[in-house]
């Protein structure tokens, strides 16, 4: 996924990628780990805003400047994160490692050949 936020402030508020947190495909698609990859300015000041935030489960959080060439990488079933607003264009490359797919197999129903 590619996400382009305009530099007017825009922000993504506080959630989990697998909100469900089974690790299987659903509406989530199983999301396990999230990778995120900036491709923004080599210089990005404090002012411009747009940081990702994390959340760890102590109430503590960890600002990532996002700087090209930075990348993150985060368990997308756990982790509280959220992308603080942006005050200039701000561009950040999103893929998932996913879990399992379920299967016939998985719910006791099986194909007799």
């Amino acid at each position: 996924m590619l996400a382009v936020y305009g530099g007017d402030g825009c922000a993504y508020s506080p959630h989990i990628d697998n909100f469900d947190g089974d690790g299987r495909c659903g509406k989530d698609e199983g999301r396990l780990l999230t990778v995120v990859a900036y491709l923004n300015a080599q210089t990005w000041g404090a002012h411009r805003g747009g940081h990702l935030r994390l959340h760890s489960k102590t109430g503590r959080c960890v600002d990532v400047c996002p700087t090209a060439g930075t990348i993150v990488l985060f368990r997308a079933d756990t982790l509280v994160h959220e992308v603080r607003p942006a005050f200039v264009t701000r561009r950040a490359m999103t893929v998932w490692h996913m879990g399992r797919r379920e299967t016939a197999a998985d719910h006791g129903v099986l194909r007799s050949e």
